[in-house]
This record gives C-alpha cells, sequence and structure tokens, in this order.
C-alpha cells in the first residue's frame, strides 16, 4: 500500500498541450510531438501504477477498486486545470465563442491586436488558454519607421472564464500625437540573417507611447521564425517585456531585449510619422 501511495504521489503533471507547434530547429523549445510522447509515457506509467495496486496481496478487492478509482480521479482532477473562453478572429471581435480547458501552469488569456507588422495577423482577436510565464497584461504600443506600428491590449487571468470580456483598441489613425518623438529603424529578417536597422530619422509618437525603445526579439509566427529588431516610440509596458517571452495565440516572441529611455521633446527635425 505504501509503495502504491508513493508512486500515486510522484506522477509528473501533463505537459502543456496548449501552446502553438514550434519546429524542432528552435533549440529553446520542445516541438508538439515531443510534448505528445511525454503524454504517452505519462498514462503507460499511471496503467502500470493501476496493475501494481490491483495486483498487491495485502489489499481487499474493495481497497484495490477504491484505489484505482482515486488514481483516475487524481489524472483528472480539475485542480490542475482551468476552463478559459474560447474565441479566435481575424477581426476586432468574434462569434461563436466556446470553452476550453487547459492544463500545466495554465492562465486565461484574452487579447486584441491591430499592427502592420505580422502581415497574417494585421488584426486578431483571441482568447484561449495561455502559459503563465509567457502571458503579460497590459497596454502595448509602438510606431517605428516606414510606418511600421503596433496596438495591442491583452489581459491574463486565473479563473473559470475570466477572458470572456472582449477588449479593445482605437484605430491606429485615431491616436494623437503627444509631442515626443524619437530615433527609428525597422527590420525583421529570417532568423540568422544579417540585420540592416538603419536609423531613418526621428518619428513622432503617439497617445501613450512615452517611452523611446530599442528592441530585439526572436518572432515566431505560426511554423515561422524571424529576427526583428526595431527603434521608435513605445508603451511602458512594451518597455517591461524585456528579458521575457511572450505569446500571444499564435505569435510568440522569445528572447525579448527591450532597452527604454525619455524621449525628446518634437522639433522641426526630420519627421517620420507612423
Amino acid at each position: 500500500m505504501s509503495l502504491c501511495v508513493f508512486l500515486a504521489n510522484t506522477q509528473p503533471s501533463l505537459p502543456d498541450l496548449t501552446e502553438p507547434f514550434v519546429p524542432k530547429s528552435c533549440p529553446h523549445h520542445e516541438s508538439i510531438a515531443f510534448k505528445y510522447l511525454h503524454v504517452r509515457l505519462y498514462l503507460h506509467q499511471f496503467s502500470a501504477l493501476v496493475h501494481l495496486c490491483s495486483e498487491s496481496p495485502n489489499l481487499s478487492r474493495m481497497q484495490k477498486a477504491l484505489l484505482s478509482t482515486c488514481l483516475l480521479l487524481a489524472l483528472l482532477s480539475p485542480a490542475t486545470s482551468l476552463i478559459c473562453s474560447s474565441c479566435n478572429s481575424n477581426a476586432t471581435s468574434c462569434k461563436g465563442e466556446k470553452s476550453e480547458t487547459c492544463r500545466s501552469n495554465p492562465i486565461c488569456v484574452s487579447g486584441v491586436l491591430d499592427n502592420n507588422i505580422v502581415q497574417q495577423y494585421k488584426v486578431a482577436t483571441y482568447r484561449g488558454c495561455g502559459h503563465s510565464q509567457r502571458c503579460h497584461s497590459g497596454d502595448y504600443s509602438l510606431t517605428s519607421a516606414n510606418g511600421k506600428y503596433l496596438q495591442m491590449k491583452v489581459f491574463c487571468c486565473g479563473t473559470y472564464k475570466c477572458n470572456k470580456e472582449p477588449l479593445y483598441v482605437p484605430p491606429h489613425e485615431d491616436l494623437p500625437p503627444n509631442d515626443l518623438q524619437c530615433p527609428a529603424c525597422y527590420s525583421m529578417v529570417g532568423t540568422g540573417a544579417p540585420q540592416n536597422c538603419q536609423s531613418q530619422g526621428n518619428v513622432s509618437c503617439l497617445a501613450y507611447e512615452t517611452k523611446c525603445i530599442d528592441y530585439f526579439s526572436m518572432l515566431m509566427i505560426d511554423h515561422d521564425i524571424f529576427d526583428l529588431k526595431f527603434q521608435g516610440c513605445a508603451s511602458e509596458d512594451m518597455c517591461a517585456l524585456d528579458g521575457k517571452h511572450f505569446s500571444f495565440g499564435y505569435i510568440g516572441s522569445i528572447n525579448v531585449k527591450a532597452k527604454c529611455y525619455d524621449p525628446e521633446k518634437s522639433s522641426r527635425q526630420i519627421d517620420l510619422k507612423g
């Protein structure tokens, strides 16, 4: 009996199957196939545990049945899962909302995105499961060279369907200038390719973009990986991503480096308003 209890208490937790696929070539993440292998090993170990306990000569038939039932309930325990609202759309809102059960460091995510950097998801709404270490609530805004911009609002929470309320970001063209400006450059290339983020003068900051930013990260979009580097105006929440990993639906950033400093007041210098 003590052996069965010991094995039950040392069962590994289920891996997170809610994260987007990452190619095996990326050294920082496991592929989804590798995670499914973990699940198969977990279920095999659980089956072996039930068999071992059922063959124990020191347990009555009733005790064996109760122990097997308890082990099954432990595997399916809601304490290790979280139910979130689920909805995805290439628009600022989505219909047909469903529920999704999340496991392994789960958190509910709600977010809306408006940008011209990620071409596949210029406008996107995502509500569903996330990873607690890759979800960061905030109001994200940036304006960079070549008219590049991003606006995103993200909300992370950890209770039953706490992400069901829709979020909103105003149209980029409606954001007013705030009389600040920052040096600007922009480059997004295939990972490992030479960067070409040459200075293109100054860019006017908008709304709550109160910091200048020098940003770099590996950007994952579906199955593709890019090196993203830019300078420009940013909100303080963009700056707070320094040193973190971040994911939003099928978009993720790893090894974020975001160095920020105070901008200058606007002048009659070259101005590249986003």
